[in-house]
């Protein structure tokens, strides 16, 4: 009696996902700043020089974001296959997208509606649109061209750019987020602003290798635009934040180049071992995090594919992050190849990887024999070393309402300053500013901003200018919490020769 199986597969035929699909897709965990990103790894594979994310705001709130570049566009016979979900085309050995779901996923996760606008050099503008509820229902809307014209040239009329010729809009509205603003428009205003930093604070962690003065690969525009006036206020350009950033190693040798065995695999992986130098306060070390991260949370590995920052810290489970270790950091940049044993979380935000790979990198080397082991217990020692006695700088470090240079620059020379807020908000006119020592707040009056922008020509430029002179000014008043005689006189009179100086009487 034969004891072979019979065939397995009798046929195969064609089965069409089920319309939940989209749905499910839409639940994808993503934080409004790691979407943006996907939105901007789009904008960098379709070659754009300029990105620029904008918020869109009225009189009671925000009501959308938009992320517009100056890539080559998309195509209109190509427009329906890139809104398409679960369409995973084929990408280029150079490019960011993965799994041909970012856009889509990264948008409708935290916005009913997605509208894409886009217009090739030399071509007609086209568009398409989801809403949650079409997406379900597999509706896909074929926005009119003269729509899309329209959209198109309105926008031209305030990007921060020259000579636009053709990119895309990527155009999100009735936010999650958005909806769970009060309408209170001092509190809109604060929490636009926070956002505001939050993506660039991100993105410029991110992208850092790409935003890179020697590099200028891309350069990414921020603002808010007014939709009452159709005039953007708050500008700025992200700067990068460099995980590797320091002008001295730490230690003599380092970096220092390891090599990754894996088995099967005849060239070994090679990474960069780094200890950063003692004693730096720099955001570069520090990488502004949300919820006060401490610096032993910027610890361990920071793996890149494409230049492209996919996991910044951490261990992956293979040790504890603990503060004498604050100062190891791996640079890891990852191939096609490396990605059967790495492999990238769908909203980029960390890498999962496989037992194999971290025991050979328990077990890398680099040429002079050193192992992994003696890379961390070398950042251990350097940690503990006592620091050779210098003057010591104490300055408040503003966390907002300047440009992330300034705040480069404030933790470069303070050795351990408090951290201090800066907030516009409407005021007396007599008042320019006011101190809240107990909370480290610098509150400026709103109601210059105009006045200054006007004059100088840049708002931002002048925003920041100007919180960071009142920081340093109040330092004393900042740091230590009380308000004596000389202290209150000393201010007053400030705000009298301030008051003075923004009227712009004539020279």
């Amino acid at each position: 009696m034969s004891t072979s199986m019979p065939n397995e597969i009798e046929t195969t035929r064609v089965v069409s996902h089920d319309p939940n699909l989209a749905d499910v897709i839409l639940h994808v965990d993503y934080d409004l700043p790691a979407a943006v990103s996907e939105l901007i790894d789009n904008s960098i594979d379709a070659n754009a020089k300029n990105v620029l994310v904008r918020l869109l705001r009225n009189r009671t709130g925000l009501v959308g974001m938009q992320v517009i570049d100056d890539g080559i566009g998309i195509k209109q016979d190509e427009f329906d296959d890139v809104m398409r979900f679960a369409k995973r085309r084929k990408y280029g050995p150079s490019e960011r997208g993965l799994y041909g779901i970012g856009l889509k996923s990264g948008s409708l996760s935290m916005a009913d509606q997605l509208s894409v606008v886009s217009m090739p050099s030399g071509s007609v503008p086209s568009g398409r649109r989801w809403t949650r509820e079409t997406a379900k229902l597999e509706q896909l809307a074929v926005l009119s061209s003269a729509y899309c014209l329209a959209v198109m040239q309105h926008a031209n009329m305030s990007i921060p750019w020259k000579n636009w010729v053709g990119g895309t809009i990527v155009d999100l509205s009735e936010l999650d987020d958005f909806k769970r603003v009060s309408g209170d428009a001092s509190q809109v205003s604060v929490y636009a602003d926070e956002l505001l930093t939050k993506i660039e604070q991100h993105t410029g962690l991110v992208f850092h290798r790409l935003l890179d003065a020697g590099r200028k690969s891309i350069k990414i525009h921020l603002d808010i635009l007014d939709t009452d006036s159709c005039e953007p206020f708050g500008s700025r350009c992200v700067e990068a934040v460099d995980p590797f950033g320091y002008t001295k190693s730490g230690c003599t040798g380092y970096p220092k180049k390891f090599r990754i065995r894996m088995a099967g695999r005849a060239k070994p992986m090679t990474v960069l071992a780094h200890i950063w130098p003692k004693g730096v306060k720099s955001n570069n070390f520090r990488i502004p995090r949300s919820g006060h991260a401490s610096a032993a949370e910027g610890q361990g590995l920071y793996i890149y594919r494409n230049d492209r920052l996919l996991m910044s810290g951490g261990w992956g489970g293979m040790r504890n992050p603990e503060d004498h270790q604050s100062l190891a950091r791996m640079e890891i940049n990852l191939c096609d190849s490396d990605l059967e044993f790495l492999e990238p979380t769908f909203n980029k935000t960390g890498v999962k990887m496989v037992p194999t790979f971290c025991k050979a990198l328990r077990d890398s080397s680099a040429t002079d024999g050193t192992t992994f082991i003696d890379w961390i217990e070398k950042a251990i020692a350097v940690a503990r070393k006592q620091s050779q006695s210098a003057p010591q700088v104490k300055l408040p470090l503003p966390q907002s309402g300047v440009a992330v240079r300034v705040r480069n620059a404030f933790s470069e020379v303070s050795s351990n300053g408090d951290e201090v807020e800066v907030i516009w908000k409407r005021m007396p006119k007599e008042i320019v500013f006011s101190v809240e020592a107990k909370n480290s707040i610098v509150y400026i009056n709103k109601a210059y901003e105009n006045a200054l922008s006007n004059d100088c020509g840049s708002t931002t430029l002048t925003r920041t200018t100007l919180s960071t002179t009142l920081i340093l000014l109040l330092a004393k008043d900042l740091l230590v919490d009380r308000k004596g005689k000389n202290v209150k006189a000393l201010e007053d009179a400030i705000q009298t020769i301030l008051v003075a100086a923004i009227k712009g009487d004539d020279f």
